[in-house]
């Protein structure tokens, strides 16, 4: 995990990561970001990228959404799915 986190990696390992990003950022998926250099022959057969060292082999990775999108939602109308009113 030095690759990804550096000095940080020991405070990191085995805890569960929670992610807040926003705009492009948050398109990326984070739980396959590697932690160390992939071995030469995983970038010769990509087939063998299952045997990759995967972020989410060492941590619990959650993704939320940033307070911009909650933002966003909170603005758009709500139809309501309710056949009756209540």
């Amino acid at each position: 995990m030095n690759v990804l986190f550096g000095q940080i990696a020991d405070l990191v390992a085995g805890k569960q990561i929670l992610v807040v990003a926003s705009g492009p950022l948050a398109t990326l998926p984070f739980h396959v970001l590697l932690v160390s250099d992939p071995a030469a022959e995983l970038l010769v057969e990509p087939v063998k990228y299952a045997q990759a060292d995967w972020l989410a082999r060492h941590a619990a990775v959650s993704v939320l959404p940033s307070v911009a999108s909650l933002g966003t939602l909170r603005r758009l109308p709500r139809q309501s799915q309710a056949s009756l009113a209540f």
